[in-house]
């Protein structure tokens, strides 16, 4: 697995090298500047995608914030193959507030 912030702009140099890589964290806007569907169209099936999921939600969002993003993120074609739902990194204030958990 390589690590490194996915930014679209690497994406087509990437795609011209990977092959059976995984890449972390896929992050979406707007932290991020790739939606999942973006970079899957890019990179093909070769390569798999880790995160997709904001780790703020997690210090910020209400649940629903989480929830909808997951389906979301569930609902693009591109998680058909080659992906892992995760968030993008570990919540930075821990324990959660209580009305994440």
């Amino acid at each position: 697995m390589y690590e490194s912030f996915l930014h679209a702009s690497k994406l087509p140099r990437i795609a011209l090298f990977t092959s059976d890589l995984a890449w972390r964290p896929l992050e979406p806007p707007p932290d991020g500047d790739v939606e999942l569907h973006e970079a899957r169209k890019i990179l093909r099936t070769e390569t798999v995608l880790i995160g997709n999921i904001e780790e703020r939600l997690f210090e910020i969002g209400r649940k629903t914030d989480i929830e909808k993003q997951v389906k979301k993120t569930i609902s693009q074609d591109a998680i058909t193959v080659g992906f892992i739902l995760c968030p993008t990194a570990m919540p930075i204030s821990t324990p959660l507030r209580k009305r994440i958990q």
